[in-house]
């Protein structure tokens, strides 16, 4: 994405290499997060891409595979429902880890979206 696009990344807490929490979050949390790490960057207004809970933080495109058993389909399609003016992509023969099974074409539909 870089350097067509500048790039933050982060991990939710409880997530990655952020280290283990105690206690539950709720998504209102992790929103929160998000929120302090682009005030703290001095980022006014962004596009968010998360992928798997991250994606339901601020979901505008919604990209599943179609056969992911985690993140499911209808559960996309359900997102999609509820976020007016959200577009929803159903990757063919993908499961949970799309950015992992097909890096390149993710990449591609999230830069066109980006550029919309």
């Amino acid at each position: 994405m870089a350097p067509e696009f500048r790039v933050l990344r982060l991990n939710l807490r409880g997530h990655g290499r952020s280290g283990h929490i105690e206690g539950g979050l709720t998504l209102d949390d992790f929103v929160r997060d998000v929120v302090d790490v682009l005030d703290a960057c001095s980022v006014s207004a962004a596009n968010i891409v998360g992928f798997s809970l991250g994606g339901m933080i601020a979901p505008t495109l919604i990209a599943t595979g179609e056969h992911d058993t985690g993140s499911n389909v209808r559960m996309a399609r359900f997102m999609h429902a509820q976020i007016e003016g959200s577009r929803l992509e159903i990757l063919p023969g993908l499961r949970h880890s799309i950015l992992v099974e097909a890096p390149e074409p993710v990449t591609r539909l999230v830069r066109a979206f980006l550029r919309e």
